[in-house]
C-alpha cells in the first residue's frame, strides 16, 4: 500500500490497553456444519483475553456469503461506519479465520485496507497474526489466496454435481416452471419435474386439496380462452380471474403475466433447458464455464395439435415501425396528479401526439386506475423548451436553484447565457 505500518502495540497511542471488537461472519454452509456464531465468538473472546485486549464490541453477520463486499454485509457496513468516527472507537478487529474477512480478493482486501488507512488493524485467531507487521501481512496474503481458492473449489464441485444430475435427467434444483412440480422432493437423485395436475381424485376438495397446486388446469384453461379470444390477453386474464384460477402467488392474473407463462417456448415444446446459453457464464474461449447447456424432455402440457391451434389464434401481423416525429422528450419526466408519471403513448394511427399517465395501466384486468387526463405532447414540449431557454438566460434564478439543490451557497458567478 506504499505506507509504513506501525506495530499493533503502537496503534492506540497513549492507551495502556488495545481496544478490540470481534467480527463474526458465518455463511449458510458453515451453519449447516454446526459452526455458528456461538462457536466463533468463543474463539475470538478467548483470543482477546489472552492478548490482554479490551473487548469493546461485537459485529455479527449470520448466513452471509464471504464473496460480498463490506457495504453488502449489514453489520460489517456498520463496523466500517463506526470505524470512521472521531475519536476512533477501537484499534483492532478480530476474526476467527481469514475466510471470515472475505472469500474473494475484492471482498477480502478493500475493507482491510480502509481500516489500515484509519490506523485500525485486523487480527486472525487461527495462526495468531495481525496485519500490523510485515510477517502478519504475509500470512494474511496467504489466507486471502487460500480463501479464494477454497471458494472456487467448492463452487466447482457444487456446479459439477448439479451438471451431472442434469445430465442424468434429474431436476438440478431451483423453482419449478409454472405448470410443473418437483416429484420425489427430498429424495437424492430421484427428483424430477412432472406436470402439476391433480392426483387426489375424489379425495381432493377445496377444503382439503391434494399436494399439487393444479397449475396444469390453469394453463389448459388459459389456452382455451386464448384460442377463443384470438390472443386478447386481457380477456384471457379476466376469464381466469373470474373463475378463481389465480397465479402461483394467489393474486389475479395480469394479461402480460399469463401471456408470458402460456407462450413460453420451453413450455410449448415440453422441455426444460438447464444452463441456457442466453444466461450462461462464459469463459475466455466463449464456452460455458460450469458446463454445457442441457435440454431435458418433459411430459408435454399440450398435444402438438393444441400447440398449433394456440399459435394460429395468437399470431399477430408484424407492427410497422413508428413514423417520424414519434419522439417523446419528456417521457417519464412529468409527474401526474395521481403520483405516477406520464409517458408517450399515442396510437400509431393517430395524427397528434399525447402523453398518457402510467396510472391508467391496470395491475390486472379490472384493477382500479387513475383519472388523469392526457396531455398534448406538442404543447407541453413547447412550454418546457421555452422555460429552459428562459432559465439559461437568468443567472440569478440558476444560482437560486443550484443553492437549493446543493443545500449550500455556491461560490463564483454564472456567466450570462449567450
Amino acid at each position: 500500500m506504499g505506507k509504513t505500518l506501525t506495530s499493533s502495540i503502537d496503534v492506540a497511542a497513549g492507551a495502556t490497553t488495545l481496544r478490540a471488537v470481534d467480527y463474526l461472519r458465518v455463511s449458510t454452509e458453515d451453519q449447516a456444519k454446526g459452526y455458528g456464531v456461538a462457536y466463533t465468538s468463543k474463539k475470538t473472546a478467548r483470543y482477546m483475553e489472552r492478548k490482554g485486549w479490551e473487548h469493546v464490541g461485537t459485529y455479527t453477520d449470520e448466513g452471509v456469503s464471504g464473496s460480498l463486499e463490506a457495504h453488502q454485509r449489514g453489520d460489517l457496513k456498520r463496523l466500517m461506519e463506526d470505524a470512521h468516527r472521531d475519536p476512533r472507537p477501537f484499534d483492532m478487529v478480530v476474526v476467527n479465520e481469514g475466510r471470515a474477512i472475505g472469500r474473494t480478493g475484492r471482498a477480502f482486501w478493500r475493507w482491510v485496507w480502509d481500516l489500515e488507512e484509519l490506523g485500525i488493524f485486523v487480527a486472525v485467531v487461527k495462526d495468531d497474526y495481525d496485519n500490523s507487521t510485515a510477517s502478519g501481512r504475509s500470512k494474511m496474503r496467504k489466507d486471502a489466496d487460500y480463501a479464494e481458492e477454497e471458494r472456487e473449489n467448492i463452487r466447482s464441485r457444487t456446479q459439477g454435481g448439479i451438471q451431472e444430475k442434469a445430465e442424468d435427467g434429474g431436476f438440478p434444483g431451483g423453482q419449478a416452471r409454472y405448470g410443473y412440480r418437483i416429484a420425489n422432493k427430498g429424495k437424492k437423485g430421484e427428483q424430477k419435474l412432472v406436470i402439476d395436475e391433480c392426483d387426489g381424485g375424489e379425495y381432493c376438495t377445496r377444503a382439503l386439496p391434494c399436494e399439487p397446486l393444479h397449475e396444469a388446469v390453469v394453463l389448459r384453461r388459459a389456452r382455451v380462452f386464448a384460442v377463443k379470444f384470438r390472443g386478447n390477453w386481457r380477456k384471457v386474464a379476466l376469464s381466469l380471474n373470474a373463475e378463481g384460477l389465480l397465479n402461483r402467488s394467489g393474486k389475479p392474473w395480469s394479461h402480460a403475466n399469463i401471456r408470458s407463462r402460456l407462450m413460453n417456448e420451453d413450455l410449448l415444446k415440453g422441455r426444460f433447458v438447464f444452463r441456457s446459453t442466453k444466461n450462461a457464464e462464459l469463459g475466455p474461449d466463449g464456452r460455458p464455464v460450469w458446463g454445457e447447456s442441457i435440454v431435458m424432455e418433459l411430459d408435454p402440457m399440450f398435444t402438438p395439435e393444441e400447440v398449433a391451434e394456440l399459435r394460429r389464434a395468437t399470431s399477430k401481423p408484424a407492427r410497422s415501425a413508428a413514423g417520424p416525429g414519434r419522439v417523446y422528450s419528456l417521457s417519464s419526466r412529468i409527474i401526474s396528479p395521481c403520483g405516477k408519471h406520464y409517458v408517450g403513448a399515442t396510437r400509431a394511427d393517430a395524427t397528434t401526439r399525447h402523453y398518457r399517465c402510467t396510472g391508467k395501466a391496470e395491475a390486472y384486468p379490472g384493477a382500479p386506475t387513475c383519472s388523469c387526463s392526457q396531455i398534448d405532447a406538442g404543447g407541453v414540449e413547447t412550454w418546457a423548451w421555452t422555460e429552459v431557454c428562459k432559465l439559461l438566460g437568468d443567472a440569478e434564478r440558476l444560482r437560486t436553484m443550484a443553492e437549493q439543490w446543493m443545500g449550500t451557497t455556491v461560490g463564483g458567478t454564472f456567466s450570462e447565457a449567450g
